[in-house]
C-alpha cells in the first residue's frame, strides 16, 4: 500500500519520479467523500514528516463535472419555474482547493507548504485536485529520500512499483 502514492523507477534502479495520488471528487461536487478525506489525512501526515517539501494543487474541473453543473442549473428550486444559478467551473475548482486546504488544515498539515496552480480542464476523466511534488532545495539531506518514500528500516521497498 502506497502512503501517498507511486514511484517510478527506471532501468538503472534510481527513482525517476514519484507521482502522487490525486484527490477525487465526485462529478460537479466540492464535497471530500471518504476516501478523499483519507488521502487529505495522509497528505496532512506527509507534509508533518517530512518538512522539506512542498505540496501544488492544481484543480481539474472535467466534463462529467460540467455536465453535473448543468443538470444542477435545471433543477427547479423549491416547485419555482426558475432555475437555480449554475455553478461557474471556476467557482467548483476554487471550492475544491477550499476544501483540500481546510482538511490538510484540520488534520494538522502546514497550508503555508501548500502551492496553488492554475485550474486545468480535463476533457475526460474525473474531477479532482492533482497533486505534486515541489523539490526541497536540498534532497539530498540524509534520510530525506527514505521518509518521502514511506520506508522503514533497510531494504523496504518504496512507496509502489513503475
Amino acid at each position: 500500500m502506497s502512503w501517498i502514492g507511486r514511484v517510478h523507477v527506471g532501468p538503472n534502479s534510481k527513482i525517476e519520479r514519484v507521482v502522487v495520488d490525486p484527490i477525487p471528487f465526485a462529478p460537479g461536487s466540492a464535497t471530500l467523500a471518504p476516501d478523499a478525506q483519507e488521502q487529505v489525512a495522509r497528505l496532512a501526515a506527509f507534509l508533518e514528516q517530512v518538512p522539506e517539501v512542498r505540496l501544488a494543487l492544481v484543480p481539474v474541473v472535467s466534463s462529467r463535472d460540467l455536465a453535473a453543473l448543468e443538470e444542477k442549473a435545471r433543477e427547479p428550486r423549491a416547485g419555482l419555474i426558475r432555475w437555480k444559478k449554475a455553478t461557474e467551473p471556476a467557482e467548483l475548482a476554487t471550492e475544491r482547493l477550499e476544501a483540500v486546504r481546510e482538511g490538510i488544515k484540520r488534520a494538522g498539515g502546514n497550508g503555508e507548504r501548500l502551492k496553488v496552480a492554475a485550474p486545468s480542464a480535463a476533457e475526460s476523466g474525473e474531477g479532482q485536485v492533482k497533486v505534486d511534488l515541489i523539490e526541497p532545495e536540498d534532497p539530498g539531506r540524509p534520510g530525506f529520500l527514505r521518509r518521502l518514500l514511506g520506508q522503514t528500516g533497510s531494504g523496504g521497498s518504496p512507496a509502489a512499483g513503475s
